[in-house]
């Protein structure tokens, strides 16, 4: 049972790494076009 939780414990932890790096990922990229399109503009 106690594995149980601690195995569920570190899965949501990289998961929710993973999620916050592309998050970032995500960001960065959206801020990069909308600078090439105000740079085009």
């Amino acid at each position: 049972m106690k594995y149980k939780i601690f195995f569920f414990y570190y899965i949501g932890k990289i998961f929710l790494w993973v999620f916050l790096i592309l998050l970032w990922f995500l960001g960065g990229f959206l801020d990069g076009l909308l600078l090439i399109e105000l740079g085009f503009v």
